[in-house]
């Protein structure tokens, strides 16, 4: 490795070694391939192009040898100093393109059969790797033109055209790949709304809906061959990684629901979850024929504070309103709009109506409000939250019939029960509320009106965003 200028090195990398690079909040760093083959989390690297990334970790590795130059620069554009870069011999990279391979063999005999294709899902603990195990699986399958459906469960870090709290699924190709993104979105992806950061608020609507996008996400597969056969590469919560039966009850639906047939857990899991695997098998709440593998943790991954992730989740709703980080002030990024909406011809609703325990119910009812939608009366207390503009179940359910005030449906009687499974349509952010003068003012990142809503059913939750 030799120095080239002011904030500027060159690093020569060997065969499938890696360059760890540790991005600061306030940093940007400017990577360029100059010779050799370099691909970063799956995604190949064009040579001579420059790449920019911002509070990020990322590893650039090589199969068979590199030469890569970076800048890191302070918020001001000052030269930074790059003492958290290193390069690394002991990568994971080995047994991640093994298993490639043999989720590859899958796909070919499903090719033959015209059956599905291996329906991976990656399980880990908490700065596991289990996100860039994921991305890079699907990011080897499209470079071989498979189109694997990429489904993220992961409600505290979300993205690819969803917030935290969404459940995503998006089918990749090759044309999709980008090395800043990940994977940039062309397609409109199908997206669920919790309203929470957690399985554990609502573990019963979480299950619903993963019930709902399975049914959604088979239905595309069977109608489109090439689906089919490439599969499913699916992302889990960190809490997943759990022997607690709770947790395990929503994995097994999980499985059970999207027909998990292969489960990778990633060593910083441990033997305990793999072993609980391995039990659930014999005693049949797992199909016998699910393959469970470890697979190796990357020895560079960073552990991240609390507040490290919640700035990490705003940056990713940020990304959603004002496009990626590294786009703003481009031709390329969003300019999000502020809009006054009527509010009295909008109609906030919850999932979840008043709890009461067992003894507090009336005798013999046995009421289950968990996946019931209640009405919520506008006030200054829904500021700042993230709003789920939902698609109607029928088309009556839209703007088509007359508005109705969100006052006046205080009971909830006209919200119709099957909207709780309704995928969203986009998100926005309240910014104000005002009733006495009937204004909803909102943030969204294109121009929209009452009219173009999908619905008048806006989604509330715990998410919140201020710009």
């Amino acid at each position: 490795m030799s120095s080239s200028g002011a904030g500027v090195k060159v690093h020569e990398l060997r065969a499938e070694n890696e360059l760890r690079c540790e991005v600061g909040e306030k940093q940007t760093l400017t990577v360029r391939l100059l010779s050799g083959d370099g691909e970063i989390f799956g995604v190949e690297m064009a040579a001579g192009r420059e790449y920019k990334f911002m509070d990020e970790n990322l590893a650039i590795f090589t199969w068979y040898g590199c030469k890569v130059e970076t800048l890191l620069c302070a918020a001001d554009g000052t030269p930074g100093v790059h003492d958290d870069f290193y390069t690394a011999d002991n990568t994971p990279m080995v047994a991640y393109v093994n298993t490639h391979s043999q989720l590859e063999a899958r796909r070919d005999v499903a090719v033959t059969t015209e059956d599905c294709g291996p329906r991976v899902l990656v399980l880990g603990s908490e700065d596991s790797g289990k996100s860039t195990t994921a991305r890079i699986l699907a990011a080897y399958a499209a470079r071989l033109d498979r189109t694997p459906m990429y489904v993220d469960l992961d409600l505290g870090e979300s993205g690819f055209g969803g917030v935290a709290g969404s459940l995503v699924a998006l089918p990749i190709e090759k044309c999709m790949l980008n090395v800043q993104e990940g994977f940039s979105t062309p397609l409109a992806p199908l997206v669920y709304f919790t309203g929470a950061t957690s399985i554990k608020e609502n573990s019963k609507h979480f299950q619903s809906l993963v019930s709902v996008l399975a049914d959604k996400v088979n239905v595309r597969a069977h109608k489109d061959k090439a689906s089919l056969s490439s599969g499913l590469i699916i992302n889990t919560p960190k809490e997943l990684a759990s022997v607690d039966p709770a947790v395990v009850e929503n994995l097994v639906h999980i499985v059970q629901a999207l027909a998990v047939d292969v489960i990778l857990c990633m060593d910083a899991t441990g033997d305990r979850i793999f072993n609980k695997l391995t039990s659930l098998q014999g005693a049949k709440e797992l199909p016998v024929s699910c393959t469970i593998v470890k697979l190796p943790s990357s020895k560079g991954l960073v552990q991240r504070d609390k507040m490290t992730r919640d700035r990490v989740r705003r940056a990713q709703i940020d990304t959603y309103f004002n496009g990626h980080r590294i786009y703003r002030g481009t031709k390329d990024g969003l300019s999000p709009h502020r809009m006054d909406l009527p509010l009295s011809k909008l109609v906030f609703v919850r999932v979840g109506g008043a709890q009461l325990s067992s003894a507090m119910r009336p005798i013999g009812s046995t009421e289950d409000t968990t996946l019931k939608l209640s009405v919520v009366r506008p006030s200054d207390a829904l500021k700042s939250l993230v709003v789920a503009v939902l698609h109607p179940p029928t088309d009556g359910a839209g703007f088509g019939q007359e508005g109705t005030s969100a006052a006046s449906n205080q009971g909830g009687d006209d919200v119709p029960p099957e909207l709780v499974s309704c995928n969203v349509g986009g998100f926005m952010t309240i910014v104000d509320i005002d009733v006495e003068h009937d204004t909803l003012t909102v943030l969204a990142p294109c121009p929209t009106s009452l009219d173009t809503l999908p619905s008048k059913y806006l989604l509330i939750g715990s998410v919140s965003y201020i710009d």
